[in-house]
C-alpha cells in the first residue's frame, strides 16, 4: 500500500490467500462501468490508449494509474487489483517477448472498471479468459499493434461491454465484431458469468415504455461522446413520452432511440417504466392530515421517501 497524489490506491499481486477479496458473496454484483486497454509504449511510456465508453475514465486519472496498471514484467500473468479516485480496476498484465516490438517485449494490460468499494469476484473469471484471447490475438495476427487493425480494439472493447452488461458474459467473437478471425483457442470468451451477475439493461426494450432519468441532466450531458444523438433526445426525456413519442418528435427511427437508450442503461443514468405507470394516477387517504399531528408517523414517511 502507498500514497500518490491524494489517492490512495491499493496494487497487489492475488495469491491463495489475496484472492479471498474476490470470492463470490451474497452481495449483488457490481455494474461494469467501463472496459480500459493500456500498454506501454516504447516512446510515449505507460498509458491508457483505449477504453469504452470513450472519455468515461478521465485523462488525469489515467495518467496518474498507468504506472500502476502496467506493472514490472515480474507481475505479468497474475490478477491484480488497483483502486483509486472512487474506482477499482481488474486486471491481468500480459508481456510478450518477441524481436518484432520495439524493446523486444510488448506489455499490455485490459481492466475492468467498477465504482471503489462494490462487489466485483464475480467477473474475475472473466479477466483471465480476456487477456488469454487478446494475448491470442496478438502473438497469431498482431491484432493490438498491426496499423491495419489496432484501430478496431476500440470496436471489440464496445462489443465486450455490450455482452458482458447486456448477456452477463464474454462472447466471441463480440458484439458487432463478426471481423475478428476465428479460432478454437478463443472459445474461452464464451465463458458465463456466476449466475450472481444481473445483465444491467433488459434482453429488449419495447416502444411503449418511458426512458426516466436517474441522475442530473448535468451528468447526462457528458455522454454525448458514447451516444451522439443525446443532444437531441435529452430535452425529451422528461418522464411523459415513450420511446415512440421521442422518435417522432426527435425525427429518429425508433431502432435508434432504443439503442441510446440502452447505451445510456448501461452507465447507469436512465431506466425504463411501463406507460401505464405513468398514466397512474395516487390520490391520498383522508387519513393523509394524521402526518401534521403525529411527529413519528411524519419521520416514518420522510424516511421512506428518502
Amino acid at each position: 500500500n502507498f500514497i500518490s497524489g491524494d489517492a490512495r490506491i491499493m496494487e497487489g499481486v492475488l495469491g491463495d490467500e489475496e484472492l479471498s477479496l474476490f470470492r463470490p458473496s451474497a452481495k449483488p454484483a457490481a455494474p461494469l462501468r467501463c472496459i480500459i486497454y493500456c500498454e506501454f509504449d516504447p516512446h510515449l511510456g505507460p498509458r491508457v490508449a483505449f477504453q469504452s465508453p470513450p472519455g468515461y475514465v478521465t485523462a488525469d486519472v489515467c495518467d496518474a494509474l498507468a504506472d500502476h496498471l502496467l506493472s514490472s514484467p515480474d507481475l505479468c500473468g497474475r490478477l491484480i487489483s488497483v483502486a483509486a479516485f472512487g474506482l477499482r480496476f481488474v486486471g491481468h498484465p500480459e508481456l510478450l517477448l518477441d524481436p518484432r516490438y520495439e524493446r523486444n517485449q510488448l506489455i499490455f494490460n485490459t481492466c475492468l472498471v467498477f465504482e471503489a468499494g462494490t462487489e466485483a469476484s464475480t467477473y474475475t473469471p472473466l479477466v483471465s479468459s480476456l487477456a488469454a484471447n487478446l494475448r491470442h490475438l496478438e502473438t497469431e495476427h498482431l491484432f493490438l499493434t498491426s496499423q491495419a487493425t489496432r484501430p478496431l480494439t476500440q470496436q471489440v472493447l464496445d462489443g465486450m461491454r455490450h455482452d458482458i452488461s447486456v448477456h452477463g458474459e464474454l462472447r466471441m467473437p463480440p458484439h458487432g465484431c463478426d471481423f475478428l478471425p476465428q479460432g478454437s483457442q478463443l472459445t474461452s470468451f464464451s465463458a458465463k458469468l456466476k449466475d450472481s451477475l444481473l445483465p444491467a439493461v433488459p434482453e429488449t426494450i419495447q416502444q411503449h415504455e418511458v426512458p426516466v432519468l436517474l441522475t442530473p441532466t448535468s451528468t447526462v450531458e457528458s455522454l454525448t461522446n458514447s451516444v451522439p444523438t443525446l443532444p437531441r433526445l435529452l430535452p425529451l426525456l422528461d418522464r411523459a413520452l415513450t420511446i415512440k413519442d421521442i422518435a417522432q418528435r426527435a425525427q429518429l427511427e425508433v431502432e435508434e432511440v432504443i439503442s441510446a437508450v440502452r447505451q445510456l442503461m448501461l452507465h447507469g443514468v436512465i431506466r425504463t417504466i411501463d406507460q401505464i405507470a405513468v398514466n397512474n394516477v395516487y390520490v391520498p387517504a383522508w387519513r393523509i392530515t394524521d402526518l401534521l399531528r403525529n411527529t413519528q408517523l411524519m419521520s416514518q414517511f420522510c424516511a421512506y421517501c428518502r
